[in-house]
């Protein structure tokens, strides 16, 4: 292994065989990863991730997204500490070419995921950490001083998300964030589990508001953001995956929650997602949601009150 710095930057090289004799990681996540290898590495007394990214047609993005972090990664750390930044180059050397990656913190703690989806997790402990995670995002685009763009998590998703014991929110997977593209036009958009497979958002209509790039992916800005945001609330409270169902059916469920009297103001950030307008993060309205409201809320007490079979959608 050699390590090499500069400008406050290290580049980490090893050779395929001390790569694979390093400790594999497998991530605290149910979401499937097939973009690199993960490996644990001890550095200055620290044990550090590193993750290798596989050659997909993505790498150019991904290259230039992980320069870009590690350069400014003091300045982005001070504002947006819940972003787990990559720190170090990382080369391993290949027959063809070298395989690239970065080191990251290692982030101890539970995976949201695991967290919104366990019934007995204190509901009011979920919607804590909901709204933090809301705070962040109206937080994301204030100006970084000296950083000269604007970055979208894009693929927000609960998997992407860890807890720490001290219950602050760590966003992983940072490689897959979107940079202002009008300064970096090689920075294309990445695959999102919750904008992809919404048929709705990608009606010719909603261009304006979600615009594709030219192979139909969405291009993420701060209204996609919010989309996923308020589908990890939906999905946490209706404890099935909302994202994907036609959007009658998902209106209907949001009937039912006024049935319920949950926040008016809460329902409107939903239903603006599907209108022209700029969306609205309801993070502030978490904390109307009662025990009664999020119990009732759960699919299943859906369908015994309206007779709509929803099991079809739970995954």
């Amino acid at each position: 292994m050699e390590i090499s710095e500069h400008d406050s930057q290290r580049d980490i090289y090893f050779t395929r065989k001390e790569f694979e004799e390093l400790e594999t990681f497998h991530p605290k996540t149910n979401a499937p990863n097939n973009e690199g290898i993960f490996k644990l590495f001890n550095i200055d007394g620290t044990t550090k991730l590193i993750k290798i990214f596989h050659y997909t047609r993505r790498i150019n993005t991904i290259k230039t997204t992980m320069n870009i972090l590690i350069t400014y990664k003091g300045i982005i750390k001070e504002i947006h500490k819940e972003l787990v930044l990559p720190e170090d180059y990382v080369y391993v050397e290949n027959i063809h070419e070298e395989k690239i990656g970065s080191t990251f913190p290692l982030i101890q703690g539970k995976n949201l995921q695991d967290i919104l989806s366990d019934e007995s997790y204190n509901y009011k402990k979920k919607m804590i950490l909901l709204k933090k995670l809301g705070q962040f995002l109206e937080n994301l685009n204030t100006l970084i001083p000296y950083f000269p763009y604007k970055l979208h998590i894009g693929d927000l998703h609960e998997g992407n998300i860890m807890i720490t014991k001290r219950n602050n929110i760590k966003i992983i997977d940072t490689i897959s964030m979107y940079i202002d593209k009008n300064k970096l036009p090689t920075i294309e958009a990445q695959p999102s589990k919750y904008l992809e497979f919404n048929e709705t958002i990608k009606e010719e209509k909603y261009q304006s508001k979600y615009p594709k790039q030219s192979n139909g992916l969405i291009i993420p800005n701060k209204d996609t953001d919010i989309f996923c945001y308020l589908f990890i609330i939906l999905n946490t409270l209706a404890n099935t995956d909302l994202a994907h169902i036609p959007l009658k059916d998902l209106l209907n469920y949001l009937d039912y929650l006024e049935y319920l009297k949950y926040n008016k103001y809460f329902l409107f950030s939903i239903t603006r997602l599907f209108s022209l307008e700029e969306n609205i993060n309801p993070y502030e309205y978490l904390n109307s949601i009662t025990h009664k409201q999020y119990t009732k809320a759960n699919y299943l007490s859906y369908k015994r009150k309206t007779g709509i079979d929803l099991t079809n959608i739970s995954s």
